[in-house]
């Protein structure tokens, strides 16, 4: 390849690139005539979704409407348990945190090369023990034509997804603090899916109603995400996490002496601000190692088990109420 040729293609790939940025924003969707006021570009099912997207759904949590930037995304980034699907991901979390906190940052570098440890998300960039497992919020513009879902692309229809969500995530020790079972009816996810279809700009409208179609047929046989259970609220959850951090009786304390006695927001639950911790158990700690520790010693019960969703739950609950506050030294 000649230099002139290397100029050419360098030329090629440039000068498209405004108008393509111009031209994959879209704002001729049915969402876009409704917030400027046209109340009929709405079905009666997507006014419905729309009730509960910013409601019950919480869904504007995330992907709020902005009007200098409306792209429905927050732009950050989050643990929604997407990466728990397919692996023991408790165990990859684990062996990275262990990384980081034994100082060996070329580990963290060589898992970033590793298929599996991809899944650790933007922790791999950050080295945030707050960032584990957590990716980008994409924006919801086209979204019926842009499947199959989530970063690794494992969820397939839109009924999959709101599924995902409805249960609260898939449990791991990071999952967002923001994920909590939403119990939302099947009715209601139907609403919430109808409005998906009205992000689906003017230009793909038809190809829009024929994915819709596609994933409605789908919708009706199994789907891997659902879990009517843990949506609403019949058995063990994250959504639950609240109760079992305030409640002695939930955790098998014998003493009556539940979590938030001594630490009454999640607060000074880093093991990094108890070294005792680390001296008394030998290894390096980990809020699960510390959480059993005070559940057999100051609160008189047993100890529970990786698995156990009552543990998952207080870590994610721990780690939701103290992401971003300062750590202190322990004051026990």
């Amino acid at each position: 390849m000649t230099s002139s040729d290397a100029l050419r293609i360098t030329t090629t790939w440039r000068a498209p690139s405004p108008a393509f940025e111009r031209t994959v924003v879209s704002t001729t969707a049915p969402i876009d005539r409704f917030l400027r006021g046209d109340a009929n570009a709405f079905t009666g099912a997507q006014r419905r979704g729309w009730t509960i997207f910013n409601g019950k759904g919480r869904c504007n949590t995330c992907h709020a409407f902005n009007a200098t930037y409306p792209f429905f995304t927050d732009n950050k980034f989050h643990n929604l348990g997407v990466a728990a699907h397919k692996q023991d991901f408790t165990a990859l979390a684990t062996r990275a945190e262990r990384a980081i906190t034994t100082g060996k940052p070329e580990e963290i570098d060589r898992m970033a090369l590793e298929t599996d440890f991809s899944e650790l998300g933007r922790f791999l960039v950050t080295r945030n023990r707050y960032d584990m497992g957590a990716f980008k919020t994409p924006g919801l513009r086209e979204i019926v034509v842009t499947g199959p879902y989530m970063h690794d692309g494992n969820l397939r229809t839109l009924w999959d997804v709101m599924d995902h969500y409805n249960k609260g995530g898939e449990p791991n020790p990071f999952l967002d603090g923001g994920m909590q079972r939403l119990g939302l009816t099947e009715d209601e996810i139907n609403d919430l899916v109808e409005l998906m279809a009205a992000f689906t700009s003017d230009r793909f409208a038809a190809l829009g109603n024929m994915e819709m179609q596609r994933q409605r047929t789908f919708s009706r046989g199994p789907r891997s995400e659902r879990d009517n259970d843990a949506a609403m609220g019949r058995k063990g959850h994250f959504g639950d996490a609240v109760p079992i951090f305030h409640d002695a009786q939930a955790v098998g304390c014998t003493i009556g002496v539940s979590c938030d006695m001594c630490h009454p927001n999640a607060a000074n639950t880093h093991p990094e601000t108890y070294p005792k911790y680390q001296v008394q158990m030998q290894k390096v700690a980990l809020l699960r190692d510390m959480i059993n520790w005070c559940l057999q010693h100051p609160s008189k019960g047993k100890p529970l088990a990786d698995d156990d969703p009552k543990l998952r739950a207080m870590e994610a609950y721990i780690m939701s109420q103290r992401a971003g506050k300062a750590m202190e030294p322990g004051k026990h």
